[in-house]
């Protein structure tokens, strides 16, 4: 069973764990947004089950609060890329051991063995994965429960259709000697976020055409998935039995989905703050950072914020002049000037700021744009020309301290 008071006890230690470090800045998930985001996704998806992605370190927010969230959200299935992570999660003693967990991306080195014994599900994408899990069953005596990826264009992962019409028979007497038992069979978009794109509907064809053959030899496949969090907001593929939600669960792209689909309502659950570690007057065409390609335009006040590249900050945010991305100093806003360094950016709080030395600095919040003085991560991510997912795991994996709040429902 799933132990929400050791889970509470589990997240408050890791917060205690975090206020020990000593550095210049924190990243802070709201775990209820991440829990109400998935109610909303799970509100979409009808009477589809909804797959939590919580690979990458559940997108840079944190592994193990982020699934517990996604769970009492509503979520039926956990997955993940890396079988590490699933492995991870079901020995942490706070997930429930009935919610599937799945691991899509296998190797040569994956230790099916350990997979398993922990019941994890595990994705099967060729001949040679679909032998070495026969075999561990086997040693085990047990049945493994797999996923059927399949290449229906995306061009990565997956059974390409050669593949599989060579092969579904193996496929087929593994189910019948017992080694597998065929849980699902998924495949993946490549333009979910182009509605009227042609090749949704052609990899719809193709992977409808999957499973009239799995049909036409009486193999039970499970659970139908094709649709990730873009397939499900804008329609562009059938939901089927399950849909997998990565983004959608974080709140990310939301001003987009705000926009055009008005009747999702999710709320980004990271924040990013630092804080002004040095306020100084400089006159004019004073030069700042590397290169001087930034030049004061006028007698000026720059800050010095005490975080870089090193921490995740893109280098690309540095900028040429006063247009470049614009960071909330207490409650204005001020730009990036001059190149982003590896510990350290600066900015221009102009001549009449009064900021202070120690004020809070918001590199992005969670709240509604740049337009309503709130930066929040896809502001950041488009001003340094990267994606927004790019930006949050790379945030989240380094070594900024990451503090959880408002998970009181866990009690």
């Amino acid at each position: 069973m799933q132990n929400n008071l050791l889970a509470f006890e589990r997240i408050e230690a890791l917060n205690r764990g975090a206020a020990t470090i000593d550095y210049p800045a924190k990243i802070t998930v709201n775990l209820n947004d991440i829990r109400k985001n998935t109610a909303e996704m799970c509100r979409l998806a009808g009477k589809a089950k909804v797959l939590g992605c919580v690979k990458a370190d559940a997108y840079g927010h944190g592994l193990m609060p982020s699934a517990l969230a996604t769970i009492t959200g509503g979520a039926t299935y956990l997955g993940v890329a890396q079988p590490n992570e699933a492995i991870k999660l079901r020995e942490s003693g706070v997930i429930d051991d009935k919610i599937p967990i799945l691991a899509w991306l296998i190797t040569s080195k994956t230790d099916f063995m350990k997979l398993l014994k922990l019941n994890i599900e595990v994705a099967i994408h060729s001949k040679q994965q679909l032998e070495a899990v026969i075999n561990v069953a086997k040693a085990l005596k047990t049945v493994a429960n797999v996923h059927i990826a399949i290449d229906t264009g995306f061009g990565r992962g997956g059974w390409t259709i050669k593949m599989l019409d060579e092969h579904i028979s193996d496929i087929k007497s593994a189910v019948q000697e017992s080694f597998i038992k065929v849980r699902g069979i998924y495949s993946h978009l490549a333009f979910a976020k182009i509605e009227e794109h042609p090749m949704n509907a052609q990899q719809t064809a193709t992977f409808e055409s999957v499973l009239r053959k799995f049909d036409d030899l009486q193999i039970d496949y499970g659970l139908r998935h094709l649709s990730a969090t873009a397939g499900l907001t804008n329609k562009t593929a059938p939901i089927y039995d399950m849909v997998r939600i990565g983004a959608g669960i974080y709140g990310l792209n939301s001003e987009t989905l705000a926009k055009n689909l008005s009747h999702i309502e999710l709320h980004q659950a990271m924040r990013l703050e630092s804080e002004t570690a040095l306020i100084k007057d400089l006159p004019k065409s004073h030069g700042i950072s590397y290169e001087h390609i930034y030049k004061t335009t006028a007698d000026t006040k720059i800050a010095v914020i005490p975080v870089g590249y090193a921490d995740g900050i893109p280098r690309s945010l540095s900028s040429i002049n006063r247009n470049g991305t614009q960071i909330l100093v207490g409650k204005t806003l001020a730009p990036i000037v001059g190149r982003v360094c590896m510990d350290q950016f600066m900015l221009d709080l102009g001549k009449d700021s009064k900021a202070k030395v120690g004020d809070n600095v918001t590199i992005f919040g969670k709240g509604l744009g740049i337009e309503h003085l709130e930066p929040t991560p896809e502001y950041i991510a488009t001003m340094a020309n990267m994606h927004v997912n790019e930006l949050l795991t790379q945030l989240g994996s380094n070594k900024i301290p990451k503090f959880y709040e408002d998970f009181g429902f866990l009690k």
